[in-house]
């Protein structure tokens, strides 16, 4: 352990003031071979080889390429931080040659690259600090603070902001020159991560793009929450399931089959990285299917779900097995703001302050359930020409805009004008993805009573009513939708509003 980081001239030469005859000059090769993340899957064997390039010197006739590490302009092994990339083919490097060693690209040496990727690896009295997998052409900035600026190569740049005083105390074994025997080193982002902000499209582990609401999401920057999952799911080839809204599963740690008789397990086995798939889809009201219809892909008070379709491949779909336990990691998205390519703009948070210079006029939305919208002078709703209500500091006052010269009286709605859709009068409502859609409407004896909605039913409602399902929560008053009333419905064998919506 005394060697890490020594190259093979300070193992054999370890006096600093020994320099004979170092170096004879620069070399320039071309980099044929680059073996970036791509080989670090289960599959392959070629994994020691990651972070390094094979190269043919071009001052001489043609040899076999030799194998080097990569060039960084600054890389620190003992917390995994630096300015990484990954090179491409035909790249030229710069080579010093040793007298009594190998050829080294000039710039720093990253020392076992493959032991820091996204996580803490302890070999012995040390570990290595964390980075993440690189495909070419791609760009990772990180500090030893943990926050870092990647640059990938499918266009977009993530921002990660991290609490520094989340770390781990460091004890080192190297001896002679080491003047840091222990030191701080902040913990992966999945724990010490307080804010992402990420421009471009985002994307989930197959590949498919994140959306906010029903547009490919553009901008984010917010907070989450990660934790770790553990799920059982039942054994098929092929098994469907979602998790609470805003909740992606960042990382797979494991895929076992268990075989389980009255409670205990008989037998059990992990998959490998290529028995398996793990598809992800985004569940959010579609609406009309014209685009010229104003129902089509709108914006609603939904968030979005997302369907996860875990696929097992090849012979092990057969055999005794029960069930299916995947681990894996998860982020929810806490809140924040979220932009979509149509322009739509989500502003999610506990509770969501919105005001001007000195407070003069401000919007408070609060977790309690009330909203408060308030100016200085006067708070207005609506418009001049249409109608608009104006509360000033001495009374309230309203006008029924230019119909009628606006001599027309407010107009008092009744419920059944007020709770109606295009299946008559009839109101939808949702809690959460978790529990049933809610359905209002009258019965034949003239009382308002809320019910469960079938999977025929939704089926059956028209686009414009699918998305203009109103939020509601548990309330304390008999009249309305109560817990009690909730759980009462429960009862009934119905899907739940996200399993409906994911079915269409």
């Amino acid at each position: 352990m005394a060697h890490i980081g020594d190259i093979k001239r300070d193992i054999e030469k370890p006096h600093a003031s020994d320099l004979g005859d170092f170096t004879r000059g620069i070399r320039f090769a071309r980099v044929v071979d680059v073996y970036d993340a791509s080989i670090l899957a289960a599959s392959s064997k070629e994994q020691d080889k990651y972070g390094k390039v094979s190269v043919i010197f071009l001052d001489g006739s043609s040899k076999p390429p030799v194998l080097l590490a990569v060039l960084r302009p600054w890389f620190s092994w003992s917390r995994g931080s630096g300015i990484m990339y990954m090179p491409e083919q035909n790249d030229i490097v710069a080579c010093m040659m040793q007298s009594n060693g190998y050829p080294v690209v000039v710039g720093f040496l990253p020392y076992k690259w493959n032991s820091t990727l996204n996580k803490v690896v302890p070999a012995d009295d040390m570990a290595f600090g964390d980075t993440k997998p690189l495909y070419k052409g791609e760009i990772l900035i990180k500090g030893s603070s943990g926050s870092s600026v990647t640059l990938d190569k499918k266009g977009t740049v993530t921002i990660e902001g991290t609490d520094s005083s989340i770390a781990d105390t460091v004890i080192t074994n190297i001896d002679d020159f080491n003047k840091e025997f222990t030191y701080d080193r902040t913990k992966p982002f999945a724990d010490s991560g307080i804010s992402k902000a990420v421009f471009g499209n985002s994307y989930y582990l197959d590949g498919s793009v994140k959306y906010v609401g029903n547009y490919p999401q553009i901008f984010e920057c917010g907070t989450s929450v990660h934790g770790n999952l553990m799920l059982d799911l039942p054994f098929t080839n092929e098994v469907k399931f979602t998790l609470p809204s805003d909740t992606e599963i960042t990382k797979i740690l494991s895929v076992e089959l268990h075989s389980i008789v009255s409670g205990k397990v008989l037998k059990s086995m992990v998959l490998r990285d290529y028995q398996y798939d793990l598809t992800f889809t985004n569940i959010y009201p579609y609406g009309d299917s014209s685009q010229q219809n104003k129902n089509h892909r709108p914006a609603t008070l939904d968030k979005n779900l997302i369907g996860y379709t875990l696929t097992l491949k090849g012979s092990i779909v057969s055999g005794s097995w029960t069930s299916i336990r995947l681990n894996a990691t998860t982020e929810k998205f806490a809140g924040g703001i979220r932009v979509n390519n149509a322009g739509d703009v989500f502003i999610d948070g506990r509770n969501v302050v919105v005001r001007s210079e000195n407070e003069m006029s401000s919007l408070l939305l609060k977790d309690n359930g009330t909203a408060n919208m308030t100016g200085v002078n006067r708070t207005v709703l609506g418009s001049e020409n249409g109608g608009q209500i104006t509360c000033y500091p001495g009374g309230i006052g309203y006008s029924t805009g230019i119909f009628d010269n606006g001599n027309m009286d407010a107009i008092h709605h009744k419920l059944p004008a007020a709770i109606h859709s295009d299946e008559g009068h009839i109101q939808y409502f949702y809690v959460s993805d978790q529990f049933p859609l809610i359905k209002l409407y009258e019965k034949s004896d003239g009382e308002w009573v809320y019910d469960v909605v079938t999977q025929e039913e939704y089926q059956s409602m028209s686009p414009a009513s699918k998305v203009n399902v109103k939020k509601i929560w548990f309330s304390k008053y008999i009249k309305f939708l109560t817990e009690e009333k909730m759980i009462a419905m429960m009862g009934k064998d119905v899907p739940s509003y996200g399993e409906l919506k994911r079915a269409g």
